[in-house]
């Protein structure tokens, strides 16, 4: 289904009653924005065809519990195995905490074929419901061009802060997004 009002009231669920929902929204930003380095100004001509190291900046909110930042390296295979990896390792810190599984999950998607709308993400959904996991899952892909959920609201505070510095290494653009988000730490991003 097209991402339609569903989501503040599954979000709602998800707070009020986690025994009955858990709901998630997974999607990345603009990969252009977190490329290292990072250099103030115009890149010198002689940088032009040098590799610059790209990330994939994920993340996974879910209602009730929090927003975890996901930075996978561009050599890594991103997509679906990619989307997947970061959500489960969200299922699975939730479900630690709450020592119970819901009986539905509520799961918003970016609207891409490649990391979502494929076969990897309906086995997912059915694999959850057939280890009894959950009762039933609900796939759901945000619009084209979406801006208005609140994950994309915290990509848009992240790499608005991120103007204007010089970000050399990973670690200095994971201390950058900590100082830009003070609810993070080195400690929030996943590996």
């Amino acid at each position: 289904r097209r991402c339609s009002s569903r989501g503040p009231s599954a979000g709602l669920r998800a707070i009020v009653k986690p025994r009955t929902m858990w709901t998630f929204i997974v999607d990345g930003a603009t990969q252009k924005k977190f490329e290292l380095p990072k250099i103030l100004g115009r890149r010198h001509k002689s940088l032009s065809k040098c590799e610059f190291f790209k990330f994939k900046f994920m993340g996974v909110y879910s209602y009730g519990h929090s927003f975890t930042p996901f930075l996978i390296h561009d050599s890594q295979t991103a997509g679906a195995n990619a989307t997947w990896t970061c959500l489960w390792t969200i299922i699975c810190r939730i479900f630690e905490d709450y020592g119970y599984w819901p009986d539905e999950m509520h799961i918003q998607q970016d609207n891409t074929t490649g990391d979502c709308k494929n076969s990897t993400t309906f086995g997912m959904a059915a694999w959850l419901v057939a280890t009894n996991r959950c009762k039933g899952v609900r796939l759901f892909f945000l619009d084209v061009g979406h801006t208005h959920v609140v994950i994309d609201q915290v990509f848009g505070v992240i790499t608005r802060g991120m103007r204007g510095r010089e970000i050399l290494f990973v670690e200095d653009m994971m201390e950058s997004i900590c100082r830009i988000h003070p609810r993070f730490s080195p400690s929030s991003f996943s590996n």
